[in-house]
């Protein structure tokens, strides 16, 4: 019974590790080999979903809150650390793209360039310099009463980002920038005047 009802004490959390479980399972003298045997059984059932290797979330968690998108932009920190939302992900976020890309999380890190696929979808993190490693903000949201949070950049950042990794230019004037964004059709029109002077003068 003991093996049985281990993924139960982790159903309240919106993810956990396999180091979590090992420390879990040395309290109940649950071996590593029926440990790993445990784990693989779970998946197999559907019991625990793998977000990617040693990170799991319970089908019950998951289920409970698989219709928030903050949870899967958290998701995607958590993944790859440090890290946070932008690009393609983060102007359809802000409305700023309106083609959308379903499934999909697009993210900046300052580590290896990395993907991760898995039953939510695509992860994907490019590598960015640490000077350049800016321009994001923390947002709050709860689940089940817990508060949490994910890291977004803000939009003149996510612009940035989209183009530095799109275009690869450089020392763009005002009216070069704009014509860009005109023709990838980008809605950096309605943004604050100081995000686009932010944006121009990362250009220069």
């Amino acid at each position: 019974m003991k093996n049985k009802n281990i993924f139960t004490n982790f159903s309240h959390l919106p993810y956990f590790t396999k180091q979590d479980l090992v420390i879990f399972a040395e309290h109940l003298s649950i071996s590593d080999t029926t440990l790993d045997t445990l784990i693989q059984r779970a998946i197999k059932s559907k019991e625990i979903f793998a977000l990617k290797r040693n990170y799991y979330v319970t089908k019950d968690f998951f289920s409970k809150h698989s219709n928030r998108i903050e949870y899967k932009y958290y998701l995607a920190n958590i993944l790859l650390k440090p890290s946070y939302i932008t690009g393609e992900t983060a102007l359809q976020h802000y409305g700023l793209l309106s083609e959308a890309v379903m499934n999909y999380y697009t993210s900046i890190s300052h580590k290896t360039t990395r993907n991760f696929k898995d039953f939510i979808g695509i992860f994907e993190y490019k590598m960015i310099k640490p000077e350049f490693f800016n321009g994001f903000k923390f947002v709050k949201f709860s689940l089940d009463e817990e508060e949490y949070s994910y890291a977004i950049a803000k939009p003149y950042k996510a612009i940035y980002d989209y183009l530095y990794y799109k275009t690869r230019l450089k020392n763009l004037n005002k009216e070069e920038l704009f014509a860009i964004l005109d023709d990838l059709r980008i809605n950096y029109e309605d943004l604050p005047k100081s995000e686009i002077k932010q944006l121009v003068n990362m250009f220069k």
